[in-house]
C-alpha cells in the first residue's frame, strides 16, 4: 500500500495548492495523479465533499484510488450512480465522500443531496463545456444557491483541446467570477470572432484571445511544466476493470465457458465445437462480441468499448496507441471514435493498431499512452507493444492501461502474458549472473 512519502513533490504542491484556495482547475496529465491530489486535499480540509464524474469514475476509479493509499483506505466514500434507490440510499449515508455522475447531478440537485456539502469537485470537468447543457445550468444555479458557494475545483487533463470556447462554463461551473465575461454572450463578444455560416454562427479564437484567457485563469489554475513530471524508467500500469453490463450478458458468457453454447439475440445458439473454440468465443464475449459460424459478429455487452471511448476523450487528443485482437472490436472502435486511425494513415495521434503491426522498429517515443482493449496471448506481441513508448528518447512518463472484463477469460490472458515476462527475466537475470563469474 503507497503512503504520502510516495508522493512526488508536485503532487503535494498541489495538495497544498486546493487545500488553501476556494476554488481553481488542476491541469494534469492522465497518469499525473489528479485523483489522488484531489482525494487528499478533500481529506486534509475535513469538508463534506461532493465528486462528480462519469459513471466508471464514480464507481470504480475512486473507490479503487481510495484503497490504494493508507492515509485514505479509512475514508468514507459511497457512489450516488444507478438506480433511483441507491442514489437515495449513498446520499442517506452521510459518506465523507459521495461521488455522482453527470447524469445524476441534476437529480442529486433538485433533490437536496447537497445538503451540509462543502467541496464540488469536478472529475474531468471538460464534461461541463457546454453551455447549454442541463448539467451546466443546474449546476450554476445551484452554485447561487444550494451549495451556498462551496469550495470547487475542476480536474481536467486537457480542458481546451476542441477549442477554448467551453472555458466560459467550466469556470463558471467551479463558481468563478465575471472574469472572462459575465455570460456567454459576453465571453464571445469579447474574446470570439463571430463568422455566420448560414443557419449557425462559428465563433473563432484567434492567438491573442487565447493567450488572454490563459492569463486570465492563470491564478486559479495548478499545472506542471512537462520537465516535472518524474520519468524513472518505469512504466505506470493501471488496470481498468469492467464489470459485465447485465445479468444477462454475464449468464451469455458463463453458458458458453461451461456448456460450449452461447443464446444471441434473436434466438440462435453458437456452439463451440471444442474447449478450444469456447476460449475464443470467451475472449470475443468478454471484448463484447461473437462470431457465428458465418464469421458474423454478433454484439452483446458494450461496456469495454465504454470504458475505452471514455479514457481516450479524456485524453482530449493527446497522442495513443490502441491495441485490439478482433475486426469487429476494431470496426466498433474506430465507428466511435472520430480522432482514431489506423497505422496504415500514419503514426501520430490516436494509433489504433493490432500488436503484430507494432513489431521490432516501430519507434513511436513521441506517444506515452498506451490502451490494450484485448491483451494478446503472447509475451512478445505484449511486451513489443509497450517497448514501442517504453524506450530511449521517451521523454513522458509512459502509462499503460489493460481494460480486462471481471470474471472472464480476460484475467487469464492477462496473468499468462505476465508470467512468461518473468519468466523470460528470470532467465536472462541467472544468464548474466553465470556471465559475471566468467574470467
Amino acid at each position: 500500500m503507497l503512503t504520502e512519502d510516495d508522493f512526488h513533490p508536485y503532487q503535494t504542491r498541489g495538495i497544498d495548492w486546493m487545500t488553501g484556495r476556494e476554488l481553481g482547475f488542476v491541469w494534469l496529465g492522465m497518469g499525473d495523479g489528479k485523483t489522488v491530489i484531489a482525494a487528499t486535499a478533500i481529506a486534509k480540509m475535513g469538508i463534506p465533499a461532493i465528486v462528480v464524474g462519469t459513471k466508471r469514475i464514480i464507481e470504480e476509479t475512486w473507490p479503487k484510488e481510495l484503497k490504494k493509499w493508507a492515509h485514505l483506505e479509512s475514508i468514507h466514500y459511497a457512489a450516488a450512480t444507478g438506480p433511483k434507490k441507491k442514489r437515495e440510499a449513498a446520499v442517506a449515508a452521510k459518506p465523507e465522500i459521495l461521488g455522482v455522475n453527470y447524469e445524476s447531478l441534476a437529480w442529486l440537485v433538485r433533490s437536496g443531496g447537497t445538503t451540509g456539502r462543502g467541496l464540488l469537485v469536478y472529475d474531468e470537468v471538460s464534461k461541463m463545456k457546454s453551455h447549454d447543457a442541463t448539467r451546466f445550468k443546474v449546476m450554476d444555479a445551484a452554485m447561487k444557491s444550494a451549495l451556498q458557494k462551496p469550495k470547487a475545483f475542476g480536474l481536467t487533463a486537457t480542458p481546451a483541446s476542441e477549442g477554448v470556447g467551453g472555458l466560459w462554463s467550466q469556470w463558471r461551473a467551479i463558481g468563478g467570477d465575471d472574469r472572462l465575461g459575465r455570460n456567454i454572450t459576453a465571453f464571445r463578444n469579447r474574446f470570439a470572432q463571430q463568422k455566420f455560416r448560414g443557419a449557425f454562427t462559428e465563433y473563432v479564437y484567434n492567438d491573442d484571445a487565447k493567450e488572454k484567457i490563459g492569463e486570465l485563469l492563470s491564478p486559479d489554475v495548478f499545472t506542471i511544466d512537462s520537465g516535472e513530471r518524474p520519468y524513472d524508467q518505469e512504466v505506470v500500469f493501471d488496470l481498468v476493470r469492467v464489470p459485465w453490463g447485465s445479468k444477462k450478458a454475464r449468464e451469455q458468457y458463463r453458458a458458453m465457458e461451461k456448456k460450449l453454447v452461447a443464446e444471441v439475440a434473436g434466438g440462435g445458439n453458437i456452439l463451440a465445437a471444442s474447449r478450444g473454440v469456447a476460449s475464443g468465443k470467451c475472449r470475443q464475449l468478454a471484448t463484447g462480441f461473437i462470431f457465428d459460424e458465418d464469421r458474423v459478429p454478433h454484439f452483446t455487452d458494450p461496456g469495454k468499448f465504454d470504458a475505452l471511448v471514455e479514457e481516450l476523450e479524456a485524453l482530449q487528443g493527446e497522442p495513443c496507441l490502441v491495441f485490439y485482437q478482433f475486426i469487429p472490436e476494431k470496426d466498433e472502435l474506430l465507428r466511435r471514435v472520430p480522432s482514431l486511425h489506423t497505422i496504415e494513415e500514419g503514426t501520430h495521434g490516436q494509433v489504433l493498431l493490432h500488436p503484430r503491426s507494432a513489431g521490432h522498429g516501430l519507434n513511436l517515443q513521441d506517444t506515452r499512452y498506451v490502451f490494450f482493449s484485448s491483451v494478446p496471448w503472447s509475451a512478445d506481441e505484449y511486451t513489443q507493444a509497450i517497448g514501442r513508448v517504453n524506450r530511449q528518447g521517451q521523454l513522458g512518463q509512459p502509462v499503460v492501461k489493460v481494460f480486462e472484463r471481471e470474471d472472464s477469460i480476460d484475467e487469464e490472458v492477462l496473468l499468462s502474458a505476465q508470467q512468461k515476462i518473468r519468466s523470460e527475466e528470470a532467465i536472462i537475470e541467472r544468464m548474466r549472473g553465470r556471465q559475471e563469474g566468467w574470467t
